[in-house]
């Protein structure tokens, strides 16, 4: 089989500016889940399935994470979705629509930060005296390789799903700033 890059161009030139099964989150949104790093939506919002996963924990404390690895299993869903056999079918935000292509840089505009449980604020108004925060891997920094590797657009949106465990760090990283 060919590697990711031919399949991408292949897709590209396949696709471009035709009516595809795309949503407007699928490789844009990129969630960073407690067992899991997945495409598009957090499963804290309303979804109707588990979200096209990109790698599992096992992947990620292995350091497969990596922009190959992202473009590889993003082409796979949407090799698949095309075939109506896609991990997006049965998803409310899956619509026919032009093709724009798949971008091989500058493609993540959204970073959800779910995988930790638990929470390191200590608000006055909360119920939890003390929590103990689970993390089983540093999201931020995987978010420092995708800046490296040229994954993350200029402007990236940040959502954290309790507690800011890494919000000032995470910041930096998002302005672009070390």
């Amino acid at each position: 089989m060919c590697n990711y890059l031919d399949r991408v161009e292949k897709f590209n030139q396949e696709y471009m500016g035709k009516t595809i099964w795309d949503c407007n989150y699928l490789g844009k949104w990129i969630n960073f889940d407690f067992q899991h790093v997945t495409f598009c939506c957090s499963r804290t919002n309303q979804h109707t399935m588990d979200n096209p996963p990109v790698c599992d924990i096992d992947e990620i404390k292995a350091g497969k994470l990596d922009r190959k690895l992202f473009l590889e299993r993003l082409i796979e869903v949407y090799e698949r979705n095309q075939k109506g056999v896609g991990p997006c079918n049965g998803c409310k935000h899956l619509k026919r629509q032009k093709c724009n292509g798949i971008p091989l840089t500058n493609l993540i505009e959204h970073i959800s930060y779910n995988n930790y449980r638990g929470c390191n604020s200590r608000c006055v108004y909360c119920f939890q005296e003390k929590t103990k925060l689970m993390e089983p891997y540093k999201a931020y920094e995987l978010v420092d390789k995708m800046y490296e590797e040229n994954m993350l657009a200029s402007r990236c949106s940040l959502d954290f799903g309790g507690g800011t465990n890494n919000f000032t760090r995470l910041c930096k990283i998002s302005r672009g700033s070390r």
